[in-house]
């Protein structure tokens, strides 16, 4: 007989690991304990040495949600005991990233929900260790119910014979309830079903529904109606930009099977597919649809209500964060018909994850509700740094141990209520893993809201601050996701403050370590305006293509855009130098996409480029595989416009040719491992070109697969390189 002492890590805590570990044990005649720490989950089991092999091998392989990153092991002398017991948890010691994202109602509470049987028939607020609020509802760790949000609701009878039965599937689910002790629902007057039921009215009617979720509330509207929509917008101040919609059967949409799997998924992100016919306004001509699953049984009874696909969109005015109080609802979404609340507070936002399938991968486009913060392993342990993220698609970071941390997503941070966010966000990192930041990193930019956080976060600390070029964070993300130390990074965005104080956007990085060498991928063009050209294609197009033969037609449609008399000075200016220069990418995107008939002005980051991908989608299916030469691509797309090529040739042999420069590169540069990052491999024809193409050729390509592409995996760069500088 032998006695060992286990120490799992990672996602061990209020995802049913702990039962796990008490029936594992039990089944195999094993004695001993296992408890909660701050850094994971502690067991010591004793008996024959056979069945501690096999006890320690189901420990690694716990099912989902659990994750066990690393499992230590030391043998200990055996003591007397006849039972295997779970104890108390110990709270003294440091904190390691163990909180788990919440997840969508699994299949078994669902079952629940529908059977007169059940307890919990018709109980929208259902959960078990399998499903439910996590990271929302997290006050400390270790997750227990105390230390949640949850302790503000006292477990009835039946509810605690369930959590003390070792048999039962709620043994210690920690966010546990039934309609006799949990939180319940009210709309106005309404309580509890009778709430659910004039909800659904409301909806089916064209009204509009402020809606409390895991993470927060949600806007909801019918998707088949027009009008609803449209108010919906003008509400949300989102006049343009696709909307989410939540579909109670997915059985009518055309999925592939990696879209089918990971709508179904314990994460149930909003997945872009090729969408149904729906309200012209959803998805303003773009061909995708933003599908999503009903995430709690709440939205199941509404969608199963309703009988109509519903929009369900973050719970915000454009600009401003997600709402999370029946307060702030009331304040900030006004325009909403009604409010359908509950009284489970929201102690940390999380808005929906957005994902799309590449290459039969999954690329994460927003990481949130279902994946943040599940933490990423960095492979070694280094000292405690946070960082505040880029000023787009913000997440912020924290790195304890050998392990990161990012936030849900928080957004744009412009305004004083999206900046107190942030600071909640920055803030709630340190508090819930009671850490001590003992670097700040942030970016290389000067005049950035974050970096004059970061500035003054190091000085009141008194810790060293590391300023990190943003197109190397990008690369850096997917290093450090992958434990890379030397790659060819291709960082291809809108726009990052350069070590040389101009504007980067296309750029080769030889990346070694911590240090790395630029190239620019593209000639350098003017940005008539500076920052105006992120919302003005037609500026990007008098810039890109200023100094190109046989540009005139161009130029004059861009000058005939604008504003009368500002075409005409912003052309003068391009003659005498005055502008900015820059290497963007995501502007030549703009500019090319105006010169194929695309908007002039766009009212949200990336509109042109997705009109323009859409646009090559059309042209790759109707047969079209050509491509511009990786050095004459402008001059390329001019002539064939002046020749009358069809739009959609022009856009899909701009695709591939720009696939065609990433392989030219990676040639030149005979790097084996490269690194595909910026917002810009989200377009999905760009990517999986790159993906086939360099494989094709004999090289490793890489991307983000924890973390987006985008601005939002770049705390995680910024962490891994503060760590190294």
């Amino acid at each position: 007989m032998i006695r060992a002492a286990l120490v799992a890590r990672g996602q061990v805590q209020g995802v049913g690991f702990r039962p796990f570990v008490v029936r594992t044990a039990r089944q195999l005649g094993l004695t001993g304990w296992v408890r909660n720490e701050p850094d994971g989950v502690r067991a010591e089991v004793q008996g024959a040495a056979e069945r501690i092999e096999v006890f320690t091998g189901a420990l690694r392989d716990a099912p989902f949600p659990a994750v066990v990153s690393t499992l230590e092991r030391i043998d200990l002398a055996p003591v007397d005991e006849v039972a295997f017991e779970l104890r108390p948890s110990v709270t003294a010691g440091t904190p390691r990233p163990s909180v788990p994202p919440d997840l969508a109602t699994c299949p078994t509470c669902l079952a629940e929900l529908s059977d007169p049987a059940s307890p919990r028939f018709g109980y929208p607020l259902l959960s078990c260790t399998a499903c439910g609020p996590r990271y929302t509802i997290a006050q400390q760790l270790p997750f227990d119910r105390e230390r949640t949000a949850m302790h503000a609701f006292p477990l009835c009878e039946r509810c605690q014979t369930e959590y003390e039965d070792t048999e039962d599937r709620r043994f210690h689910a920690q966010a546990t309830v039934c309609p006799d002790c949990g939180p319940m629902l009210r709309m106005g007057t309404h309580r509890g079903p009778d709430a659910v039921a004039a909800a659904a009215a409301l909806l089916r009617d064209g009204g509009l529904l402020a809606l409390k979720g895991l993470g927060g509330f949600q806007l909801l509207c019918d998707a088949t109606h027009e009008g609803a929509v449209r108010r919906l917008r003008q509400g949300k101040r989102r006049p343009d930009k696709p909307l989410a919609v939540l579909f109670g059967t997915l059985d009518e949409l055309a999925l592939t099977t990696e879209e089918r799997a990971l709508l179904e998924s314990p994460a149930a992100p909003i997945v872009l597919v090729d969408g149904p016919p729906l309200a012209p306004s959803v998805s303003d001509g773009l061909p995708w649809c933003g599908a999503m699953r009903p995430t709690t049984a709440l939205h199941s009874q509404l969608a199963e209500a309703v009988g109509r696909p519903l929009v369900c969109t973050s719970g915000n005015v454009s600009g401003e964060p997600l709402c999370r109080d029946d307060a702030e609802a009331r304040a900030h979404l006004d325009f909403a018909d009604a409010i359908l609340d509950h009284d489970r507070p929201v102690l940390r936002p999380a808005d929906d994850s957005v994902a799309r399938v590449v290459a039969g991968d999954t690329v994460l486009l927003r990481r949130a509700r279902g994946h943040a913060p599940a933490p990423i392993g960095l492979g070694e342990a280094g000292p405690t740094v946070l960082a505040v993220g880029a000023h787009l698609k913000n997440t912020v970071g924290i790195a304890v141990g050998d392990q990161a941390v990012l936030s849900p997503h928080i957004g744009t941070l412009g305004g004083r209520r999206m900046l107190d966010r942030f600071a909640e966000e920055l803030h709630g990192l340190q508090q819930i893993y009671a850490a001590r930041p003992e670097r700040i990193a942030c970016d290389l930019h000067p005049d950035l809201p974050s970096t004059r956080h970061a500035e003054n976060l190091a000085t009141e600390l008194g810790v060293p601050l590391f300023r990190v070029q943003h197109h190397h964070a990008h690369v850096a993300a997917v290093m450090a996701e992958h434990r890379l130390e030397s790659v060819l990074g291709i960082a291809w965005d809108g726009v990052g403050y350069g070590t040389d104080g101009t504007t980067w956007g296309a750029e080769a990085l030889r990346c070694e370590g911590s240090l790395f060498t630029r190239s620019p991928m593209v000639r350098p063009f003017a940005l008539p305006g500076g920052d105006a050209c992120a919302r003005s294609p037609a500026r990007c197009a008098l810039g890109a293509f200023a100094e190109a033969d046989g540009a005139e037609a161009v130029l004059d449609a861009a000058q005939a855009h604008l504003p009368k008399g500002a075409g005409e000075l912003l052309r003068q200016g391009l003659a005498q130098g005055l502008f900015p220069v820059a290497t963007s990418m995501g502007r030549l995107f703009d500019a090319v996409a105006f010169a194929c008939g695309g908007p002039g002005t766009t009212t949200y980051e990336a509109a042109a480029a997705m009109w323009l991908e859409a646009l090559a989608l059309r042209g790759i299916r109707d047969g079209e595989d050509g491509r511009y030469a990786p050095d004459t691509l402008l001059e390329e797309v001019l002539a064939d416009r002046a020749a009358g090529a069809a739009p959609e040739r022009i856009a899909a042999r701009f695709h591939h040719g720009l696939v065609g420069l990433i392989e030219v590169t990676a040639r030149d540069a005979d790097v084996p491992d490269v690194a595909l990052a910026g917002g810009c491999f989200q377009n999905a024809i760009l990517l999986e070109g790159a993906l086939r193409r360099l494989e094709a050729a004999g090289f490793r390509p890489w991307m983000s697969r924890q973390v987006p592409p985008n601005d939002g995996g770049i705390a995680l760069g910024q962490l891994w390189l503060a760590r190294r500088s």
